[in-house]
């Protein structure tokens, strides 16, 4: 199982970072790619990260999740750029899994893809979303959109999309194993 993890300056940290980790140790192999030419991408509090490719470098067809962060990064960045726009269309006429929290629903929410399907986001950043239906729950799967409210859910959001991609008793394993419970 193979997970493209989008990254932009200003994405926000423990959005990305804690869900790679939680990933990561469920066996899913996660690339983190740069939407830009250079590898280094500063994240929203600052920190700089490598990417490990960037999109030039990939096929983007070949993964089986889309692992979308939020941060200022959605609006400033990556709301103007066509090539996520494709890429989320591509993944959600193939039906994989499409990941994404706090703000980061609005880019797949503004192509209609929520239409008659339930989701959430961070609080004000709904506004680009052109159908379905916000919950406001912590974390909503409806088929293969897996959505987030905040940061503060990351971990959970981890967890969902190992659920989804490997079962639940993976999902129970690794959940475990990060709360120090085996």
């Amino acid at each position: 199982m193979n997970c493209l993890a989008i990254l932009v300056n200003g994405f926000e940290d423990s959005e990305a970072i804690t869900t790679i980790d939680v990933l990561r140790r469920a066996g899913i192999n996660v690339d983190t790619v740069s939407m830009y030419q250079e590898k280094i991408i500063k994240s929203a509090h600052g920190f700089k990260v490598e990417a490990n490719k960037t999109l030039k470098e990939i096929d983007y067809t070949s993964y089986d999740i889309l692992l979308l962060p939020g941060g200022p990064a959605v609006f400033k960045e990556l709301h103007q750029m066509e090539a996520i726009s494709l890429i989320i269309l591509d993944y959600a006429k193939k039906n994989k899994i499409v990941a994404s929290i706090c703000a980061a629903p609005s880019l797949v929410g503004k192509l209609g893809l929520f239409e008659g399907k339930k989701y959430t986001c961070f609080p004000g950043c709904d506004g680009p979303i052109t159908k379905g239906t916000n919950t406001g729950k912590e974390i909503v799967v409806d088929g293969n959109f897996i959505t987030a409210r905040s940061m503060y859910y990351s971990a959970d959001f981890a967890l969902a999309i190992i659920e989804k991609a490997l079962g639940s008793s993976k999902a129970k394993e690794i959940k475990a194993q990060i709360m120090g419970k085996n």
